[in-house]
């Protein structure tokens, strides 16, 4: 058992520093801001998503037990988590509207520069998909319900909303805080799904319509 454990850890901890090279790629010198960095992301996005399927099988074999428990039930909980998350988003963007009601998120700026050069269907793919599915194994699966595992799922729940908030701000400003308060929002709701539910797919629903729907309105008003 311990054994299985330890080999299941490394498992997670290659997933993470993986990841972590998405980050790191655009800050190169060299190729930052190049076609380079952005073709080395894609590709990471990529390879993690693929991976998630196959070191990850037994939370997605976890998560489809659930859906055929009862489907509608399942699809009742993300269209009201879904509307949750719209609620709780406008109120979480409150702060940002009232004090700085013109600011524009770099995040927002990069991802507008990406639509001009990469093809719209690599960036619904990416962006859209795979992007929110290697990150809620990463903040959801792994450092929730793998960490839940040695420390209390609350501080679980805690650390990793606070990572997947600090993962968008690019400059450390108030104004990136506060457009950033949302995500810390988001990551509150889809950690407490994850560990209700104990569905990870839920959460990776939630993820891919919150990025896929508004990357598909930017890409229409930018091409």
């Amino acid at each position: 058992m311990i054994e299985k454990k330890s080999k299941f850890s490394l498992k997670c901890l290659l997933f993470i520093i993986v990841y972590s090279m998405i980050l790191i790629v655009p800050h190169i010198d060299g190729i930052k801001h190049t076609n380079i960095s952005l073709g080395i992301i894609i590709s990471l996005y990529t390879l993690l998503g693929i991976l998630s399927f196959i070191v990850f099988k037994d939370l997605y074999k976890e998560g489809l037990e659930e859906w055929k428990k009862s489907v509608i039930k399942t699809m009742i909980i993300i269209l009201v988590m879904y509307i949750l998350k719209i609620i709780l988003t406008i109120i979480a963007s409150i702060p940002l509207g009232i004090f700085f009601p013109e600011y524009e998120s770099i995040n927002s700026n990069n991802i507008a520069e990406v639509i001009k050069i990469l093809p719209a269907p690599i960036i619904l793919i990416v962006l859209g998909v795979l992007g929110p599915i290697v990150e809620e194994m990463i903040f959801r699966g792994i450092l929730v319900g793998k960490l839940k595992k040695y420390i209390p799922s609350t501080i679980c729940v805690i650390v990793s909303s606070i990572l997947f908030m600090f993962l968008h701000i690019h400059v450390l400003s108030i104004q990136e805080f506060l457009y950033c308060l949302p995500y810390l929002v988001a990551g509150l709701l889809y950690s407490i799904l994850y560990l209700k539910t104990k569905n990870i797919t839920l959460s990776m629903i939630l993820h891919i319509i919150n990025n896929f729907f508004p990357l598909l309105l930017m890409i229409i008003s930018i091409k």
